[in-house]
């Protein structure tokens, strides 16, 4: 029974990382399009190298080796059956999804808590959903570099004199992750790795036991670092890959003096990062501070690495001038299995105080489903399952008050569920209305089309929003130039401009222009100064901030 219950809970789980995967609208980092738009160049030119890309930095120079190329190559391999959201998206998500079974496995092998536990905490961060789900993804960094932290807790004390084997089966690890995101990767691993030798030797502090710890430390690193510079020998042109990579994405920014969170705040990632689920990371750190101080406690070797693993990440990153909370989400496994270590520990008010936080943020949604749905004809809007889902999990908050024999899991439960309802509240601007009608296939089809954009490479959503054969070709214009709509067809013959839910359509005989087919979008950004308590409080208000029209427009004949 307990089997049967596990798989329906993991299905579950992974039904809701996967509902709705496919939306232009799932929450996902705003340079997502960026690198859609160079898997798409790279796998239109037939080669898996070097990248392509038409883009340009603010600098002036090619925005194209961004990222290592593994990150782009899933999505061009998942791309061979189908160019669409979902197929692109679905490489990421599968290896989140791997790496909360690795979670899952971890604590059980381990025996500190309740395995199903641990792994809806990880899915229920909002940091694991967000960057887990897209295409500029950390899923592939956080499931193999918390490998080699599970192997290492696992197998080093077997290992202890001789362990230059696992060190380089966690060199191996490294590389995808490596490979995905950035050699910078192997200093916080190579880090830990260090220390969790010197603290599992049983040898006196000295130069022997320094080298003891440093050698296989080294060996990994070494060997992640050299499947990183594969890159090299692959591309055609290793020098781009040099000035673009290493110099531009990396020394240039990492030390540069440019936007970044204060180290106060970086430190505060790992609440950052959990999103609804903050209050238990306070409650976490109090906890461990509490068992700190008692003297009768004694924490397990377990315990002390992944605390390790978290130290040592933060210490890193710290050293840069540009920090972000994104550059420790490979931790937030190790996160969650500690929450799960500490389940009984932390306080009930910190469980309860999630609970209210997530009933609050589903009554959120379910004012601004409700806002949202006056947009739409009757029918055509929000399903009414979907304010039965929200009735039904404020209902579960409320059974999570109650009793505490099942507050755990269902705090865990929630936050994932809030999480598939956040992705939900697009649904229906992903159909009917939210869609350009057949008729624009036959109108526009391998025509060049002015479209809006307000963030980096934003016009690749129209290969999305316009699927077609031949493909449209987009050409962007900055929505806060304010062109007028015959000067975007001076340059195109058609173009796709914006229009608040306010405006009134011009009448026919008033327009220079014909009005092909309008679509009702979600708006991706606000103006701060447009937020207000007046305006999320009207439903009418809360409608027009959030949804705006795109019109296509073609010439007149």
């Amino acid at each position: 029974m307990k089997t049967l219950w596990t798989v329906g809970a993991a299905l579950l789980l992974a039904a809701a990382y996967l509902f709705n995967l496919g939306s232009l609208y799932a929450p996902t980092n705003g340079d997502e399009m960026v690198y859609l738009h160079i898997a798409r160049l790279t796998s239109e030119s037939g080669h898996w190298l070097p990248l392509v890309s038409d883009l340009q930095t603010p600098m002036g120079s090619e925005m194209r080796n961004t990222k290592p190329p593994l990150l782009f190559w899933q999505a061009m391999f998942a791309g061979q059956w189908s160019w669409d959201l979902f197929t692109l998206r679905l490489p990421y998500v599968l290896e989140t999804l791997l790496c909360a079974g690795l979670v899952w496995l971890f604590v059980r092998r381990e025996k500190v808590g309740d395995p199903l536990l641990a792994a809806a905490l990880y899915l229920g961060f909002f940091a694991t959903y967000r960057y887990g789900r897209p295409v500029l993804s950390s899923s592939i960094e956080s499931l193999f570099l918390f490998a080699v932290c599970a192997l290492v807790i696992v197998k080093m004390p077997l290992c202890k004199p001789s362990p230059t084997r696992l060190a380089a089966i966690c060199g191996l690890l490294m590389i995808p992750a490596l490979l995905s995101k950035s050699f910078v990767l192997a200093a916080p691993v190579g880090l830990w790795l260090f220390l969790s030798l010197w603290v599992l030797s049983d040898a006196k502090p000295g130069l022997q036991k320094f080298w003891q710890s440093a050698w296989p430390a080294a060996v990994a690193v070494v060997i992640g670092v050299v499947g990183f510079a594969l890159w090299f020998v692959l591309d055609p042109n290793p020098a781009a890959v040099w000035r673009e990579f290493i110099v531009g994405e990396n020394f240039s920014t990492k030390f540069s003096d440019g936007r970044s969170d204060s180290i106060p705040a970086f430190w505060l990632s790992p609440l950052v990062n959990a999103g609804l689920l903050f209050p238990l990371v306070i409650g976490i750190a109090i906890a461990a501070l509490q068992a700190m101080r008692d003297k009768t406690f004694q924490a397990s070797i377990s315990e002390k690495l992944l605390w390790l693993w978290l130290f040592c990440w933060m210490l890193v990153f710290t050293l840069p001038s540009q920090r972000s909370s994104r550059y420790i989400i490979p931790v937030m496994p190790a996160v969650a299995v500690l929450l799960t270590v500490y389940a009984d520990r932390i306080h009930r008010a910190w469980w309860l105080l999630t609970l209210a936080l997530i009933a609050i943020a589903t009554a959120a949604l379910g004012w601004a489903a409700h806002s949202l749905d006056s947009v739409f004809p009757v029918g055509l809007g929000y399903s009414p399952f979907y304010f039965v889902a929200v009735g039904a999990l404020l209902l579960v908050c409320v059974i999570g008050f109650l009793s505490a024999r099942f507050r755990l899991i269902l705090t865990a439960a929630s936050a994932v569920a809030w999480l598939a309802l956040l992705g939900a509240l697009a649904t229906p601007f992903d159909r009917d209305l939210g869609r350009f009608d057949a008729r624009v296939t036959q109108v526009v089809a391998g025509q060049k089309v002015m479209v809006p954009q307000n963030f980096n490479a934003q016009f690749e959503r129209f290969q999305f929003a316009l699927p077609m054969v031949p493909r449209v070709q987009p050409l962007p214009y900055m929505v806060s130039e304010a062109i007028s709509p015959v000067s975007l067809l001076q340059q195109a013959p058609f173009a796709i401009i914006i229009r608040p839910l306010g405006i009134p359509k011009p009448a026919e005989n008033a327009r220079s222009y014909s009005i092909i087919a309008a679509r009702l979008v979600l708006r991706g950004r606000q103006n701060p100064n447009e937020v207000t308590w007046e305006r999320i409080t009207d439903a009418k208000a809360l409608a027009h901030l959030l949804v705006e029209r795109e019109v296509l427009i073609g010439t007149k004949n």
